[in-house]
């Protein structure tokens, strides 16, 4: 288990140990899942999350989320952890009443700092296909 970032060289070592060479490590990202809608909030779940969950790097506020609705406008978002499952992210805007699409990371540079316990970022990914 790594503490904090990984370097790029750590992660296609253990992407390369676990893979090839049959090694209990985890080298997967974060990544989408799906999204479920209910009033103003959508709630993501993620895939390749380990029982220790999700975590906001070097802050309790999570960054990089955007939500839209049927107007297909991105708003900048409010994310927090789901208190109920480890592998999952509330979202939300007032700007937004009847959300039906989120990105995350989804600009040049994103400023994200959604990360597993073990130290790899969420992937960036949209829900939306316009």
């Amino acid at each position: 288990m790594r503490k904090g970032k990984w370097t790029l060289h750590e992660y296609f070592e253990d992407k390369a140990l676990a893979r090839d060479y049959g090694f209990d490590l985890v080298y997967q990202s974060p990544r989408f899942d799906s999204m479920e809608l209910e009033g103003k909030t959508a709630t993501i779940t993620f895939r390749h999350v380990t029982e220790r969950g999700l975590y906001a790097f070097e802050t309790e506020e999570v960054k990089g989320f955007e939500i839209a609705g049927e107007d297909q406008v991105f708003h900048p978002a409010t994310a927090e952890l789901a208190r109920e499952e480890l592998n999952q992210v509330k979202v939300w805007s007032d700007e937004v009443p009847h959300p039906v699409a989120v990105r995350c990371a989804w600009a040049p540079n994103p400023d994200c700092n959604l990360y597993d316990r073990e130290g790899l970022p969420v992937t960036p990914f949209r829900t939306d296909d316009w």
